[in-house]
């Protein structure tokens, strides 16, 4: 299984979520971990989906952080103006 997390945090970044948990829900087992959120203007930090609650980490921490080492990424901005810069 690998770990992963969603660049982004809003409605769209949601919806990436659903998509994964769809893409382990149908499959023989499951094939992502999800981790969390992860983005630059968050004002919380966690988003609950459900009962489940998921951390938003904030991007120059995420980057700069040496913990998380080399991770898989599901990009989920929707505005596509910083998806552009991104």
């Amino acid at each position: 299984m690998k770990d992963i997390y969603i660049l982004g945090s809003g409605g769209f970044a949601k919806e990436v979520y659903f998509l994964i948990d769809d893409i382990n829900l149908n499959s023989e087992s499951p094939l992502y971990n999800f981790k969390g959120f992860i983005d630059k203007w968050a004002d919380i930090s966690e988003i609950a989906i459900g009962n489940r609650k998921f951390p938003i980490i904030e991007e120059d921490f995420f980057l700069n952080n040496g913990k998380y080492g080399s991770v898989n990424l599901a990009i989920g901005i929707g505005t596509p103006h910083i998806l552009k810069k991104v």
